[in-house]
């Protein structure tokens, strides 16, 4: 793990909940359980996608600077996993609907997805949450070669799998967390907004 990027992560993440998560305090544990049950949906299958579009995504920009060629092979695999990922995600969605209906009959309005765009939202923060995390981890992914994939290398780790994967989540958590926040407060700001008028 790169300490420096995540003392200058865990820093920004600071710095944003001292100036806007003073106010509606209420709200924190809105978004940490909403944050919890998009954590069930990311991290049972499409986290390691979203580590691989960013360490494509990477390569590509690397390529793109170098002039190297094949940087078009890098975009396209980037392309590729963010498809896959996002209709991997669409069918742990259902899976997890399924299951909320199996534990409630009507399940709690912060646990579920209501329309598309709460769906798409969800994907979205799940995406830009993963982004931290896979600063955090560059030297890991930097060292994986080109070739193979994030999940072959983490089968290759063995018992370092589950400290890797425990540090990823515990940062993605805190930003999807952040991401959540920052939607409540702007759904906040946009009713204000409209009181007024």
């Amino acid at each position: 793990m790169s300490t420096s990027s995540l003392i200058a992560i865990l820093a920004v993440y600071l710095i944003y909940w001292v100036i806007f998560g003073r106010r509606h305090p209420q709200g924190i544990w809105i978004c940490f359980w909403r944050a919890l049950g998009l954590a069930f949906i990311t991290f049972s299958g499409i986290i390691i996608g979203l580590f691989e579009v960013y360490r494509f995504l990477i390569l590509y920009l690397l390529c793109l600077a170098l002039d190297a060629p094949g940087a078009n092979i890098f975009l396209l695999d980037t392309i590729i996993f963010l498809l896959a990922s996002f209709i991997v995600y669409l069918i742990i969605l259902k899976l997890y609907s399924l299951g909320l209906k199996l534990l409630w009959s009507n399940p709690p309005k912060f646990l579920r997805f209501r329309n598309r765009k709460s769906i798409f939202l969800g994907f979205l923060i799940s995406a830009v949450a993963s982004f931290p995390a896979s600063i955090t981890y560059a030297p890991f992914l930097a060292a994986i070669p080109k070739q193979e994939l994030i999940v072959d290398a983490l089968m290759d780790k063995g018992y370092e799998a589950y400290d890797i994967m425990s540090g990823m989540f515990f940062i993605w958590f805190l930003f999807a967390v952040g991401c959540y926040h920052a939607e409540y407060k702007f759904n906040k700001f946009r009713a204000y907004k409209s009181k007024i008028k």
